[in-house]
């Protein structure tokens, strides 16, 4: 058959019937680059099926936090759209760029957001942010039952799978907690400013987000359920961000292991001419895990490493950054040894 190829060890083609040395070509492995293209359908952020999708999780999850386990009349209408998609405006994709941005400095890379909150119609609706690309708002009730007490909650699921949480019953009780975090002090110049008790209390900055957002949950959300450009816009370019960014966390990081290496004891060879960028930046975490000399002890210290190195917890891949990682591992002629002493060194650290 024409425009046929047979990759396999080049001893076992030369046992094939009629291979030669005009038809068997070696080639170096470490030179080849599979490259694979994924197609989006951007409409499916649009559709019945993520609607009533994330419809289920807003429910399911308002539920849990209120500790309901039975049938409640006021969500009749919210589980005929779940169960049957009857409904109109039970879910909308929020178009306010400034929300976008707040809560993606505000949460961790890649994490799942939700909140809930009381508009000024008194409904009950919930925000749910999936992975920073698209925000939905649900609507889960028309009213405030008195079945559910907590109605200001906030969680953040990260990608290692950590959660932060904070719930109350009303806004004013939560904006009174969050005052009684901080303290007043006089600074030199006369002036007086507010400082956290608790320099460690790691809600403040999401309590912070949800406290000044909230004018804008109540009325000012530009909210549609269907696609348009602004939207479509914001989505794409979330979509970019996540693919042309990186973060570091210890399941990936050990997977990358074990999907790279049999055992820690052959040589490894890197293609300089590779355009896989979130592979080579891997190899760069393993290098300089194996160049510390094992002064990075766990994912914390590489982070640490990582953010005096980068800026920032988050770290934007691209052709002009990995150019110059790739400078530093192929400048180093024991490059190999080194990456498979941090691959070793990483597949050895605990889960927290």
């Amino acid at each position: 058959m024409e425009n046929t190829y047979l990759d396999q060890p080049i001893d076992d083609l030369k046992k094939i019937k009629g291979a030669n040395d005009k038809n068997v070509t070696q080639i170096d492995v470490n030179q080849i680059e599979v490259e694979k293209n994924v197609n989006l359908d951007f409409s499916v952020f649009f559709s019945d099926s993520m609607y009533r999708m994330v419809a289920k999780i807003a429910f399911e999850w308002y539920c849990l936090q209120n500790d309901i386990s039975g049938k409640v009349k006021a969500f009749e209408r919210i589980i005929q759209f779940i169960t049957n998609g009857i409904g109109d405006d039970i879910v909308t994709i929020v178009g306010n760029e400034e929300l976008y941005s707040t809560l993606k400095m505000n949460t961790n890379f890649g994490s799942h957001t939700l909140l809930s909150y009381i508009a000024k119609d008194n409904s009950v609706n919930v925000l749910i942010s999936l992975f920073g690309i698209a925000i939905y708002n649900i609507r889960i009730s028309d009213f405030v039952i008195d079945e559910c007490r907590n109605n200001v909650i906030f969680q953040e699921l990260t990608l290692d799978s950590k959660r932060v949480q904070f719930k109350f019953d009303t806004f004013g009780n939560f904006k009174s907690d969050f005052q009684k975090k901080f303290t007043e002090v006089e600074l030199e110049n006369g002036m007086k400013a507010k400082i956290p008790k608790d320099m460690t209390d790691v809600l403040i900055r999401y309590e912070f987000f949800y406290g000044t957002s909230y004018p804008l949950f109540q009325g000012n959300l530009q909210c549609t359920n269907k696609s348009n450009e602004k939207i479509m816009n914001i989505i794409i370019k979330n979509i970019e961000d996540i693919l042309q960014s990186s973060v570091v966390i210890l399941r990936g990081l050990k997977r990358f292991v074990k999907e790279h290496f049999n055992n820690f004891d052959e040589e490894i060879k890197l293609n300089p001419k590779s355009n896989n960028k979130k592979a080579m930046f891997m190899f760069y975490l393993l290098f300089t895990v194996g160049q510390s000399n094992g002064n990075i002890k766990n994912l914390s210290d590489l982070n640490k490493v990582l953010e005096v190195k980068f800026s920032s917890k988050t770290i934007r891949i691209n052709d002009k950054m990995i150019y110059k990682l790739n400078g530093k591992i192929y400048s180093t002629a024991n490059y190999s040894d080194i990456i498979l002493k941090g691959a070793k060194t990483v597949y050895s650290w605990k889960y927290e």
